[in-house]
């Protein structure tokens, strides 16, 4: 088999259904099927062959479309596998440890759960995982008459944010190798294809390129046991009855089945169904009931592999098992992590998509673009930040307030209010502080007439708490914060802005406030 990977970046949100259904929420794969990647070709290249050209490169298995899975650490990485577990309630020092349950002996006493979801690389002794980023929206359609939107027609769609990154491969027989020189060159120059729903609607641009990968070598087996893992999902049906089958009997894999059982102790598998949607003749197609990917299967014999078998199971490694083998399905390799891993969340930032305009919608951008923050001023307001935290803590302890209390500290919706203010007023003291009736009044002290008692007005006391013996409070802060000889009058406002939103989101979400 002719091997080429390559890697797929997201140019625009992408939208691949888990499921056809139209009613319930929208939910989008984390991954992209090798399915997809055969439509956006088959779209292109279809017509160019003739019937048996075309049967043989889309629709024999001549030609396998692997799925795209999330790039870690530059590599392809491969479905979370069922076996790996990690401590329901972690002990101290397990918090990032994940136990492969084929070799690794349960405790006593400890409840563990299986790790579901995402994709991993192996790194030493340690784990990659990513779980891809996603996006939801929901949308309306417009009454074509009206130019309003239709009634009953509101939708939403969860779609792979753009940038992200994705390796998959195509593999093909010598005997398709004269007719995939026009497929090949797609990948290897780097084109745009358009996959998943719509596609008119600003959705599904992806870029392909070849991927430099070393070529495998072909994995071996010893012993009397060994492990087989799903790598995409499986479509297996039984030879004798045609029916789906849920299970990987050894004789799919070329064993002996008098010798070779499988090992139910140390198997884990989930089942899945689909209904794919053919949108050249659009309809669906048959369901198709599956074995999950990240499905381990281990069997066991009381003799070794002899060299046949072992032949035999590297030949399905590389050729797939199964139906469906055009469109992704059918990939498996041989299973050999070890007992115990530390994970660690992958760090893969998806790239920042700049989509290329027009002059008259650059220059539109340029209009709409909000004033641009200076970097004297955006430090400034950084500093000042820090500044709003450490005063905040001083406050809570010098007054000994719970900070749960939402009542101690200036809520969001305040620091909202001083938002609106720094956008709409051209006197930011004077509204702020200075007028008749301020956004942050001061608190005042008075005699009583009758028996001259001290009469304390404060009505906004979260401002006016004072931090420690020199009476500094929020509001004094906040002042010398817009009046400082460190800020231009005229970066007032901008830094304002600035510093009423990263608070408010600070008020939104207090643990920041540590052990205060």
């Amino acid at each position: 088999m002719n091997e080429l990977y390559y890697e797929l970046t997201l140019l625009d949100d992408v939208v691949l259904s888990q499921k056809t259904a139209t009613a319930g929420d929208h939910k989008s794969l984390d991954y992209i099927p090798g399915s997809a990647i055969l439509g956006a070709i088959a779209a292109r290249f279809y017509n160019a062959f003739d019937k048996e050209a075309a049967w043989k490169i889309f629709h024999s298995a001549n030609v396998r479309f692997c799925n795209a899975y999330p790039q870690i650490n530059g590599s392809r990485s491969i479905p979370m596998p069922l076996t790996m577990h990690s401590e329901k309630t972690p002990c101290k020092g397990a918090e990032s440890k994940i136990h492969n349950f084929i070799q690794f002996k349960k405790e006593e006493g400890i409840q563990y759960k299986q790790a579901r979801g995402g994709f991993v690389v192996e790194n030493g002794a340690t784990l990659s995982k990513e779980l891809p980023q996603k996006t939801s929206r929901m949308r309306t359609a417009i009454n074509a008459h009206t130019g309003a939107a239709a009634e009953s027609q509101l939708y939403g769609y969860e779609s792979l944010d753009a940038g992200q990154h994705f390796v998959g491969k195509i593999l093909w027989s010598d005997s398709v190798d004269a007719d995939m020189a026009k497929i090949i060159s797609i990948f290897r120059e780097g084109e745009t294809i358009h996959i998943g729903r719509s596609k008119t609607a600003s959705y599904g641009r992806a870029r392909i390129a070849p991927k430099n990968t070393a070529a495998a070598s072909p994995q071996s087996v010893q012993g009397n046991s060994f492990s087989i893992i799903a790598i995409s999902d499986l479509f297996l049906r039984n030879s004798r009855t045609g029916m789906p089958e849920l299970s990987l009997q050894p004789e799919a894999l070329g064993l002996n089945g008098g010798n070779w059982t499988i090992d139910y102790s140390k198997t884990f598998v989930r089942p899945n169904t689909v209904f794919q949607y053919n949108s050249y003749r659009k309809e669906l197609e048959i369901q198709k009931t599956l074995i999950s990917k990240g499905s381990v299967f281990t069997f066991r014999s009381n003799s070794p592999l002899t060299e046949q078998e072992m032949s035999n199971i590297q030949s399905c490694v590389a050729n797939g098992i199964g139906f469906s083998k055009e469109q992704g399905f059918g990939e498996i390799g041989i299973y050999a992590l070890d007992s115990t891993y530390d994970i660690q969340e992958a760090n893969n930032e998806g790239d920042e998509v700049v989509p290329s305009l027009t002059d008259v919608e650059a220059c539109w951008l340029e209009w709409l673009a909000p004033t641009s923050i200076p970097a004297e001023v955006k430090k400034y307001v950084m500093e000042a930040v820090q500044q709003f935290k450490d005063l905040c803590k001083s406050i809570i302890n010098f007054n000994a307030f719970d900070k749960n209390d939402p009542a101690v500290l200036p809520t969001n919706a305040q620091w909202g209010r001083i938002l609106e203010v720094s956008r709409s007023s051209s006197d930011l003291n004077k509204v702020l502080f200075d007028s008749e009736n301020p956004i942050i009044k001061p608190k005042t002290e008075s005699k009583t007439a009758l028996h001259r008692d001290t009469k304390v007005h404060n009505p906004d006391p979260e401002w006016n708490y004072e931090r420690g013996l020199d009476n500094y409070t929020l509001r004094q802060w906040l002042k010398d914060f817009i009046n400082s000889d460190k800020l231009a009058k005229v970066n007032q406002h901008i830094a304002l802005q600035e510093l009423a939103k990263r608070c408010k989101n600070l008020m939104s979400n207090r643990e920041w406030l540590g052990g205060c």
